[in-house]
């Protein structure tokens, strides 16, 4: 349970969590990763507002089957995907560690 003595502290944490927040959403947007299948053979940048921005292809890739192409892009893309939801992830955690809350305040109870 929240003290209600420290509600004005936990406010002010609060607000300057959403200021971080906002700033990390900044900082993110101007950020990019880069995916990768097949040794290489594909390679996908997004930015972490999963806006794709270039897709390079080996030469060797069009040596491949249509089906393999098919699924070197489609791991790619998952490669790409998985990393800007790590990304995002720390970074709110990295946030979200200094709100101080009290053990219990996600806890389901009944009472």
């Amino acid at each position: 349970m929240i003290d209600l003595k420290n509600i004005g502290q936990f406010m002010a944490q609060a607000k300057k969590m959403q200021e971080q927040l906002k700033e990390n959403q900044e900082a993110l947007a101007k950020k990019t990763v880069i995916g990768t299948s097949g040794g290489g053979m594909v390679t996908i940048e997004a930015t972490c507002r999963y806006q794709f921005i270039k897709v390079t292809l080996d030469p060797a890739f069009s040596n491949e089957e249509i089906p393999i192409q098919e699924d070197l892009i489609k791991a790619a893309l998952n490669d790409t995907t998985r990393k800007i939801e790590a990304l995002l992830q720390s970074s709110m955690s990295d946030i979200t560690s200094q709100l101080a809350l009290p053990d219990d305040f996600l806890k389901d109870r009944e009472e």
